[in-house]
């Protein structure tokens, strides 16, 4: 009895210090929001097996890797990630957030299971980023800037480029898909097969286009604060630059006084010597 209420605590206790490294993660990164923009969007927390209710969103909410987020019929919301990725998550739509890490790399990874989100990502500035969207039958990688991805019941999956690029691979291999192209995967052992874009495609993005509007202006705003901070970087290297050379200069030239003072006492010491000396002479 005792050694099983020994091995529950351990395991409790296991648990607690998983639980707090997972949430200091979250906090540290704690950037991620969750707006509503119609109908009836859910989201709840997830730990290892354990899992919370499903918690209405109102308007927005504060979410964190881990968390699970579902929209409704005829629901849309918007998942926030700072400044680096919005991600429209359509009616009938599951993921999860699976990463939102920083560090050297800004590391944004979602999973979706079932429906379709639109991804707007930013992958300018001074740090590298990578955004990531996990699906039953491929990953889509993402280099280019605008993209959605979507998952039927079948788990087939449709990775349409609108800007930039994407790579789409699964065990069966990868391909690039660029901007007017799509990309359909029938399975995780199949690989990808590319087509371009139709008119069916094409007016599932002019249905976006309020959002898209506005994730352009976001977009430009970002990239401007960025390009700012840039030529801020490069000018600050430019100045410390100059203040070392000025500073090297300095030096130099402060040793070469000290050199020829150096030199001056050296004068002066012979010249007294040899007065000395004459003096010494003329007693005699």
């Amino acid at each position: 009895m005792e050694r099983s209420f020994r091995v529950i605590s351990y395991a409790l206790l296991f648990i607690i210090l998983v639980s707090t490294l997972f949430s200091l993660e979250g906090s540290a990164n704690n950037n991620l929001r969750l707006r509503k923009i119609k109908g009836e969007v859910y989201y709840k927390k997830t730990f290892l097996i354990f899992s919370s209710d499903w918690r209405k969103v109102d308007s927005i909410a504060d979410v964190e890797v881990g968390d699970l987020i579902k929209t409704l019929e005829g629901s849309k919301a918007e998942l926030i990630f700072g400044e680096d990725a919005r991600v429209l998550v359509k009616s009938n739509s599951k993921l999860k957030i699976v990463k939102n890490r920083g560090g050297k790399v800004d590391y944004k990874k979602v999973k979706l299971s079932i429906g379709e989100i639109i991804v707007k990502f930013i992958n300018e500035g001074i740090k590298k980023k990578e955004f990531e969207v996990d699906t039953p039958s491929a990953v889509a990688g993402v280099r280019g800037t605008l993209f959605s991805v979507k998952v039927g019941k079948d788990k087939e999956v449709e990775v349409a480029v609108r800007k930039g690029r994407v790579e789409v691979g699964n065990s069966a291999g990868e391909v690039m898909v660029v901007a007017g192209e799509l990309a359909q995967v029938k399975s995780k052992r199949v690989k990808a097969k590319l087509n371009k874009l139709g008119s069916k495609e094409q007016s599932k993005w002019d249905e976006e286009k309020k959002w898209l509007e506005k994730i352009n202006k976001w977009s430009k705003e970002v990239k401007a604060k960025e390009q700012k901070e840039i030529k801020e970087k490069a000018q600050d290297k430019v100045t410390d630059k100059s203040n070392y050379e000025n500073k090297s200069k300095n030096q130099g030239n402060n040793k070469e006084k000290d050199k020829n003072k150096d030199k001056g006492k050296d004068k002066s010491r012979g010249r007294s010597r040899g007065k000395s000396k004459s003096g010494g002479r003329k007693d005699r």
